[in-house]
């Protein structure tokens, strides 16, 4: 696959945001051919308790800024837009609802909302702040979370 991942004549890097890596005994996980050198990702929906999955996000970025996808150019501050945990790099939660929210028409909408709900309590008003106006920003014509977010 990784000469999908890098083939832009095919389709454009900037569209392709995600690699999913997983162990050959993840049972979630499974890849169905579609064509040639072409495959479906598909995922089970069972928690994780092994480190068997991860799935990397790929963004622009520069020495401030990590810029996230979509047609409204939103951006966040890198030492905002990431933490560091046992050394490995993780996006905030707030740029993972971010991306979250672009998926609230699927199979996943429950699990979506639910983080969101779960999660907002916690943050605090610059988070909060950052989140609403990015919605607003990327969604010009409204989000269902924006009315919890005031």
């Amino acid at each position: 696959m990784v000469h999908e991942l890098f083939n832009e004549r095919e389709v454009p890097l900037e569209k392709k945001r995600n690699l999913f890596c997983f162990t050959a005994n993840e049972s979630r996980c499974r890849l169905d051919p579609i064509g040639d050198d072409s495959y479906r990702f598909g995922f089970e929906k069972k928690e994780q308790n092994d480190f068997t999955y991860v799935e990397f996000l790929f963004n622009r970025r520069d020495d401030d800024y990590l810029y996230l996808p979509g047609e409204a150019n939103v951006k966040r501050l890198l030492n905002k837009a990431m933490f560091v945990s046992n050394d490995v790099p993780i996006l905030a939660l707030e740029v993972v609802l971010f991306y979250k929210s672009s998926y609230l028409d699927g199979s996943d909408t429950s699990d979506h909302n639910q983080d969101f709900n779960v999660s907002v309590p916690f943050f605090d008003e610059e988070k909060k702040q950052w989140l609403k106006e990015s919605l607003e920003k990327e969604y010009p014509n409204g989000h269902p979370w924006l009315q919890l977010l005031k």
